[in-house]
């Protein structure tokens, strides 16, 4: 069940009482997905929910999204702020959410 596979992926994360550690949230603050710890959790996390659309969604296109977000971001170790940190870093002013273009949608 794609639930339990989620779960199972925040397992190497989590403390001896089951819960996320301090240092973990600081690490996903500071890092996101380009702490590999973090990004493992993601990948299978993105992985349980694209096996989970391929047994749900008609078309595929909500599972191509997904897997198009997941190759871009957490495959990469990245996430979408880091796009806006790559606009200003290029001396550009980065996009609002209302001013993306329709395909980086996820929904």
């Amino acid at each position: 069940m794609a639930a339990d596979a989620a779960f199972e992926a925040l397992e190497p994360l989590s403390d001896e009482t089951g819960a996320p550690g301090d240092d973990l949230w600081l690490q996903a603050a500071f890092l996101g997905p380009a702490d590999p710890r973090l990004r493992r959790a993601a990948i299978a996390r993105f992985a349980a929910a694209e096996r989970a659309l391929a047994r749900r969604d008609g078309d595929g296109q909500l599972a191509a999204r997904l897997a198009e977000f997941a190759e871009r971001y957490p495959e990469r170790g990245r996430c979408p702020a880091d796009d806006q940190l790559d606009a200003l870093g290029a001396g550009l002013h980065p996009l609002r959410e209302e001013q993306e273009p329709e395909e980086n949608a996820l929904c």
